[in-house]
C-alpha cells in the first residue's frame, strides 16, 4: 500500500508506527505542500482533489482512504490483536474515546501553538493564551487518568497510545517548556514509555524534550496561558 503524507507533522509518524506494530509494509511517499498532487495516482486523485489536496492518503486495493485517524484505524485492524483489532468491545470503545479526545480536545490547542510558532498562521497572543489554558486542562485530565496506569487501554500499548503520544510529540520536543510540563509527571512517564516502544523507536530513533527557552520569551507559559491577577 502507498501512503502519501507530508514530511512534517504527526500524521506520517502515527501511521508508520501503527504499521510497524501490526507488521504491515507501507510504501511512504512524502509530499510537500507546494507539490500538491503531481505524483498522486489517478485512483486517489478524485478523493484528494475533493478534500482540497489534504494529506495523508492511503491507496489500498479497495480504494483510497483519507485522514490520519481513519488510516490508522484501517491499518491497526490488519493485525496485532491486543493493539486494536482484537480488543474487547469495552476496551475498543476506550481506545476510540482517547482517539476522539486527541482529535477534538488535544490537536486544536496543539496546532494553534505549533502553527503560530512555525509561521503557518499569524501570531495572536489571545489565541495562544487560550490554547495554553486549554492544553493545561487537557494535560491535567490525562495526568489524573494515568495516575495508576501504564497505558491508556488495559496493560498493553494500544492504538490510542500511539495516536495521542505522537500527536503531542512535536509540542513536547519543539515548544513546550519544562515549567509547563512539570505539573504532569504521569503524562511524561507515559509519553516516554510510548516513545521507547520498538515500533515507535523504528520511526523516531531518538528525541529530546524541548528546553525552557520559550519560558524566558513568554512568561505566560508558566501559568498555562492564564493571566495572573495580583
Amino acid at each position: 500500500m502507498d501512503l502519501f503524507a507530508y514530511s512534517e507533522g504527526s500524521s506520517k509518524n502515527i501511521i508508520q508506527a501503527v504499521s510497524k506494530v501490526v507488521g504491515v509494509n507501507l510504501r511512504v511517499k512524502e509530499v510537500r505542500y507546494e507539490d500538491q498532487v503531481k505524483e498522486i495516482p489517478q485512483t486517489a486523485l478524485s478523493l484528494v482533489t475533493s478534500y482540497q489536496f489534504k494529506f495523508p492518503v492511503l491507496v489500498t486495493e479497495h480504494g483510497p482512504i483519507f485522514g490520519t485517524f481513519a488510516i490508522a484505524r484501517y491499518v491497526a485492524n490488519l493485525g496485532a490483536p491486543n493493539f486494536y483489532s482484537g480488543l474487547s468491545i469495552v476496551n475498543k470503545a476506550v481506545a476510540d474515546k482517547w482517539i476522539d479526545f486527541t482529535q477534538t480536545e488535544v490537536l486544536i490547542p496543539v496546532n494553534a501553538l505549533l502553527w503560530q510558532s512555525c509561521g503557518f498562521i499569524p501570531k495572536d497572543a489571545d489565541v495562544a493564551n487560550l490554547a495554553k489554558s486549554d492544553l493545561h486542562k487537557v494535560l491535567g485530565l490525562l495526568n489524573d487518568y494515568l495516575l495508576d496506569k501504564t497505558y491508556l487501554v488495559s496493560r498493553h500499548l494500544s492504538l490510542a497510545d500511539v495516536v495521542l503520544s505522537l500527536s503531542l510529540f512535536d509540542l513536547f520536543t519543539k515548544l513546550l517548556p519544562a515549567s509547563f510540563r512539570k505539573p504532569f509527571p504521569n503524562v511524561l512517564r507515559w509519553f516516554n514509555t510510548c516513545l521507547h516502544q520498538p515500533a515507535v523507536v523504528a520511526i523516531i530513533p531518538s528525541y529530546k524534550l524541548s528546553a525552557s527557552d520559550a519560558e524566558a520569551e513568554d512568561e505566560s507559559w508558566k501559568y498555562g496561558g492564564r493571566q495572573i491577577v495580583s
